[in-house]
């Protein structure tokens, strides 16, 4: 579901996103959805405990910020982007400790 608010000439949009974990809960995953922007155009920071995208296209902003709950090493960030997907993989500074199996009634 797209998020929008209308600045200047362009709507600015939340995209489609998803975030995870690996099975060995070493790393932070982030699928965002960006069809329809240039590769050139997307700006993408990152901190130990969050990240910012910026990516326009000629009507809209694709525009999101996401705090990370666990450091991770953004030093050894890895972002890819194919056919409108970007994919941001970076390991935690230290592996999240066990999950905890919560019966649901």
């Amino acid at each position: 579901m797209e998020t929008a608010v209308k600045t200047d000439d362009r709507i600015r949009v939340v995209p489609e996103h998803i975030v995870y974990t690996d099975e060995g809960h070493t790393k932070f995953t982030a699928e965002i959805d960006l069809v329809g922007v240039s590769k050139d155009q997307i700006s993408f920071k990152m901190r130990d405990d969050s990240f910012y995208l910026n990516a326009p296209t000629e009507d809209k902003v694709f525009v999101m910020s996401h705090g990370i709950c666990h450091p991770v090493d953004p030093h050894r960030a890895k972002v890819t982007y194919h056919e409108g997907l970007l994919k941001l993989e970076v390991p935690f500074r230290k592996p999240l400790k066990p999950l905890v199996d919560v019966p649901i009634e």
